[in-house]
């Protein structure tokens, strides 16, 4: 979440992190 935040997420990173909040 703070890497977000911080605009330094990965585009890989991003999906990931889409994925395990959609669940």
């Amino acid at each position: 979440v703070l890497k977000i935040a911080q605009g330094k997420m990965d585009k890989n990173e991003i999906a990931i992190w889409l994925k395990s909040k959609s669940k």
